[in-house]
């Protein structure tokens, strides 16, 4: 067995970043990746000539001299030669006539909302003074959360001291209660349109801050750029990704407490001194390890689950013989004239999202490509599975059933498009756990409550010597930052296991 060897199964953007930073420190690692490509949940496809774009719609931190910044350029995706597209808003919500945009200049918002509902304007300007305030909060990455000691206490309050005093002020409050606050509908909808409504109200207007601070611009290319950046770089340092390689098998020795090697779909059997586990938990610790071996953090909140709601989606894609104009948004929420049944959620507002303005390849020249994206949970993945297990058939009819009636109250609310449109794909709740085997289909972790119990998980196992676990699911919110975070500090375990300095 070759000294400070590492295999990492799973090859998203944990599993990436765990292999470019274990490469940087000196180790020698192999990623085995069950699907034809890498990227996990970072996904795109064609579809006629069309690019779908299933994951990136910012990049937390791509500014110089944030924590997260510097592992951005570590893995490749941000840096002298890596453009970035500065968003011009978050996205603009339509109701009852009247529209409403968070645009990334905050004192245009204030001053567009207070014009809407001048009898809001005490809550308008503290939402606005605390997203201003949100601009300098980080997510602490220069070590694991859970590694953090208390000489460290003082670096790490410092990167979190926005948020903290958001919360101080704002309270640990949902978004749907913060939402009523308000009294204007039209803010009302601004406010609860994009994200879970179950969600911290202080985590969306940090959103909105990282993108009207200029700190969440667009990687041109999307999200098939990323990875494939990342592969560059991940090889470029001697790493080497097996695509097609399935693992069945984890071979585990309860003597020593380690894992001895891995078995493949192929019958190959691989050995090493250290195994990365960068797959969804779910996967994690019930094919390849046992269930009692998952940390007690995360154990809690996948029992725990009426305080750790999780989220998924229903999504169609159409192709548009044209360019869609949102003035000057890139996303638009707006009312149905009639009502869509959605799985278990009757849909009463969708939303349309252009890619034109991200770089070339999403659509042909002159033409555009628009994505629909409707919030579903557990229920609705419940629904969803079953239905395609029942009946193939019944689910394919009712999957592009719902596509049509999306399809047909696009035309009505841009009727200048109308005959413009075609349908090039759709896809469920089911779908990404088909093609990632993501739990309840869910693309982020679980969301913050009240209820949650902790929000960072530790990447290693006292009954896993010399197993490490990255994942986005070990630290909240989930998404591209806490893969890419993971996956470093999967890796810092690694370095410190193995005494590498």
């Amino acid at each position: 067995m070759e000294k400070n060897s590492v295999v990492i199964i799973g090859g998203g953007i944990a599993g990436l970043s765990a292999g470019i930073h274990a490469q940087m420190d000196g180790f020698s690692t192999v990623i085995y990746e069950s699907h034809f490509k890498p990227g996990g949940m970072c996904t795109t496809w064609s579809r006629d000539g069309y690019k779908i774009d299933n994951c990136v719609h910012w990049l937390s931190c791509s500014k110089p001299g944030y924590q997260l910044n510097t592992q951005w350029k570590n893995v490749g995706i941000v840096g002298e030669n890596v453009p970035l597209v500065n968003l011009k808003s978050f996205y603009t919500s339509e109701h009852q006539g009247q529209t409403l945009t968070l645009w990334s200049d905050f004192e245009r918002t204030r001053k567009e909302m207070l014009a809407v509902s001048p009898e809001d304007a005490d809550q308008i300007n503290d939402f606005i003074d605390t997203a201003i305030l949100e601009t300098g909060m980080q997510l602490p990455t220069f070590k694991p959360i859970t590694a953090v000691g208390l000489f460290d206490l003082p670096k790490m309050i410092s990167t979190m001291k926005p948020m903290i005093t958001a919360i101080k002020h704002i309270g640990k409050i949902t978004l749907e209660e913060y939402a009523k606050r308000f009294k204007h509908p039209l803010i009302r909808k601004l406010l609860t349109d994009f994200v879970p409504n179950q969600q911290f109200a202080t985590s969306f207007i940090a959103s909105y801050a990282t993108i009207a601070s200029g700190n969440g611009n667009f990687p041109v290319g999307g999200s098939d750029q990323m990875i494939e950046n990342m592969v560059k770089k991940y090889e470029s340092l001697g790493g080497k990704i097996l695509c097609n390689s399935r693992v069945e098998k984890v071979e585990y020795d309860k003597k020593s407490r380690t894992v001895k090697e891995i078995m493949l779909s192929s019958g190959e059997k691989v050995s090493a001194q250290y195994f990365i586990f960068a797959t969804d938990p779910s996967i994690t610790f019930s094919k390849f390890l046992d269930p009692k071996f998952m940390p007690k953090q995360l154990k809690t909140r996948y029992e725990r689950k009426d305080g750790n709601p999780i989220f998924t989606a229903f999504q169609v894609a159409l192709a548009l013989d044209g360019k869609m104009d949102l003035g000057g948004a890139e996303e638009l929420f707006f009312d149905v004239e009639k009502p869509i049944v959605c799985a278990t959620k009757t849909i009463k507002r969708l939303n349309v999202k252009t890619y034109h303005d991200y770089g070339e390849g999403f659509a042909p020249e002159g033409k555009d490509i628009i994505q629909v994206h409707i919030k579903m949970y557990a229920e609705d993945w419940d629904y969803w599975t079953d239905l395609k297990k029942k009946n193939a058939e019944a689910y394919k009819n009712e999957k592009n059933r719902i596509a049509e009636e999306i399809l047909a109250e696009v035309e009505k609310r841009f009727p200048e498009y109308a005959g413009k449109f075609k349908i090039i794909d759709c896809w469920t709740p089911a779908t990404y756990t088909k093609f990632t085997g993501a739990y309840y289909g869910a693309y982020m972790t679980f969301v913050n409550t009240v209820n949650s119990g902790a929000n960072y998980v530790p990447n290693i196992m006292k009954e896993v010597k010399n197993g490490f676990l990255a994942s986005n699911w070990l630290m909240s919110p989930g998404g591209l930052p806490c893969a890419l975070a993971e996956g470093y500090f999967a890796s810092w375990y690694l370095k410190k296991k193995a005494g590498v300095k």
